[in-house]
């Protein structure tokens, strides 16, 4: 020790000034690592909602889907019906003519 009083004064705020800077990188540091926690987060609460309305989105095309094929197979059904009944018509009719030929022989 035989420092001067500048030099004391100089040397104390040096360390001042170099405490500042490293307090303020481990400062910007821990915002970094908590900025990302923070985004990790919101990405996975945006996924889940995402997940949600695509779910939903599913559940309606496939509801959607289930009432065209329903639809679809109701008229299938009733053409069969009616062609089920021109065959039927068609075969009563034919043995009403062979029997009324039947009937003039």
């Amino acid at each position: 020790g035989n420092l001067t009083r500048d030099e004391l004064y100089y040397r104390h705020v040096s360390a001042v000034k170099i405490q500042r800077i490293v307090r303020g990188y481990l400062t910007f540091v821990s915002f970094i690592e908590d900025m990302g926690k923070v985004i990790l987060v919101q990405s996975l609460a945006r996924r889940k909602i995402q997940q949600e309305k695509y779910e939903d989105f599913c559940w309606a095309a496939s509801t959607i889907q289930f009432w065209y094929r329903r639809k679809k197979q109701e008229e299938l059904v009733k053409l069969d019906y009616i062609w089920d009944v021109i065959v039927a018509q068609s075969a009563a009719r034919r043995w009403l003519a062979k029997r009324r030929v039947m009937e003039i022989h």
